[in-house]
């Protein structure tokens, strides 16, 4: 469970708050969907909730218990985080990426070998081909399945994902977020995704959050967005993707 209590966000020298109050609440196995446009407070939210951000006001609560008396080092090792940017550390192998954390906290040799290799496979990478290889010698599709086995590697029960897609091609983008929906099913995880595509976010998530300067407008499952949508922003917000198709039809010369 993830739970926002009354959070906020003012960044210094602003003269207003950047996200918040927000009140949000996140049950386990979820795949929540943060949506919005840009500066509406997606990405800072979901920094806030590892500590990469600290909340000007407001708590963050995992499990019942609020992170901000807990290291946020020790915090961040039992969360698995993955970023638009992908992040991979060039000098190190594919292997080595995945391996950092459990490094870290001092897994046995063998078991950090098996966790690699099981992570690899888990991502549709194989092992034998892809273990000693360095980020520059992959693709944007095989570098960002890479970045998910590392944020996996400690076995997190909590995933954030700040617009993991985004900088990948259309098809490589469709068929990484229909194979992450799967790993969160199988792995049991709770998980947040930050985008700004609502079509991206309809298929992948159990609920949707729509955020406006801060604010958390509505939420709910796409179906409940759609038939009651709270104001004129999130009915515009929901409309996307049948406008998006509307258009494509048309640009093809289909009839309606």
């Amino acid at each position: 469970m993830i739970e926002l209590r009354q959070l906020r966000k003012r960044f210094d020298h602003a003269d207003h708050d950047a996200v918040g109050p927000l009140d949000l609440r996140v049950p386990p196995g979820e795949l929540l969907a943060l949506v919005g446009t840009s500066g509406s407070g997606k990405s800072t939210t979901l920094h806030m909730i590892n500590r990469l951000v600290e909340p000007s006001a407001g708590s963050v609560l995992i499990d019942g218990i609020d992170i901000s008396g807990q290291d946020p080092v020790a915090l961040r090792r039992g969360i698995g985080f993955v970023f638009q940017a992908i992040g991979l550390f060039a000098h190190m192998s594919v292997a080595d990426n995945i391996a950092i954390t459990p490094r870290l906290l001092r897994w046995p040799r063998d078991e950090v070998a098996a966790r690699v290799d099981g992570l690899l496979e888990l991502v549709h990478l194989d092992p034998a081909i892809y273990r000693a290889r360095m980020p520059h010698q992959l693709s944007g599709g095989q570098r960002q399945r890479a970045a998910f086995a590392r944020a996996l590697a400690a076995r997190p029960r909590i995933m954030l994902m700040d617009e993991p897609f985004g900088a990948l091609d259309p098809l490589t983008r469709d068929e990484l977020s229909a194979e992450f929906r799967t790993i969160h099913e199988k792995l049991g995880l709770t998980s947040i995704i930050v985008t700004h595509d609502m079509t991206e976010a309809f298929l992948l998530a159990d609920r949707i959050a729509v955020m406006r300067a801060g604010r958390l407008v509505q939420i709910g499952t796409a179906r409940a967005l759609l038939a009651d949508p709270a104001d004129e922003f999130v009915r515009q917000m929901v409309r996307m993707p049948r406008l998006r198709a509307a258009r494509l039809a048309r640009a093809m010369g289909e009839p309606g």
